[in-house]
């Protein structure tokens, strides 16, 4: 049997994840006469801790499927990942 094992992800980010370098430009959107503002661009991050990946690449591959934040269903929230290590 597996042992359940409990990480607050959103914690071990806050002390392990650091943006390297990002280039990043704001873009307004109009859809269905609403402005929306996203933006689009490069993020590198850092991760100190190795020990999450694993964990941390199985939210990224659901991410590319689903997209991440509001508006999915217009297109937005789309991204990609490399493991550039």
């Amino acid at each position: 049997m597996d042992e359940k094992i409990e990480v607050d992800v959103a914690k071990w980010a806050k002390e392990n994840v650091y943006a390297k370098a990002y280039k990043l430009v704001t873009r307004e959107i109009v859809i269905k006469g609403m402005k929306l503002t996203g933006f689009k661009g490069r993020i590198e991050y850092i991760f100190l801790d190795k020990s999450m990946l694993e964990i941390i690449s199985k939210f990224f591959a659901l991410g590319k499927t689903i997209n991440v934040g509001i508006k999915r269903t217009f297109g937005m929230g789309v991204f990609d990942y490399v493991n550039l290590k």
